[in-house]
């Protein structure tokens, strides 16, 4: 998937971070978080997407945040224990995971981040 990000600038940036933070921890990997602007996918618009391989979870600001990086966090597990792997994983079946789980733990449990 080709990816273009227009990262957040200034107070917005700052914000963001102290709210949500920079990088978080998964498994024993450091993922950054880019905060965004804007970010196309295959020149669709999408409100998140974790970069397994560079190790970095971009969040379009205007989205849900809190939804969002926990999505894309939930990605970042799936990647990291090494369930891709499992035979009969698809692409499809990550994306219905990682958004089931994402709301049902915001909406069910009303988590709210620091």
């Amino acid at each position: 998937m080709r990816i273009e990000a227009k990262p957040l600038k200034g107070k917005e940036k700052q914000k963001l971070e102290r709210t949500f933070g920079k990088t978080i921890q998964i498994n024993r990997k450091v993922y950054r978080i880019v905060y965004c602007e804007a970010l196309l996918g295959d020149s669709q618009s999408i409100a998140g997407l974790c970069d397994s391989q560079d190790t970095t979870l971009y969040v379009v600001d205007g989205s849900d945040i809190q939804e969002t990086l926990l999505h894309e966090i939930i990605h970042a597990e799936i990647a990291e224990s090494g369930i891709r792997q499992s035979p009969g994983w698809t692409r499809d079946i990550e994306e219905m995971v990682a958004e089931n789980i994402s709301q049902g733990i915001s909406h069910s449990y009303r988590l709210k981040l620091k």
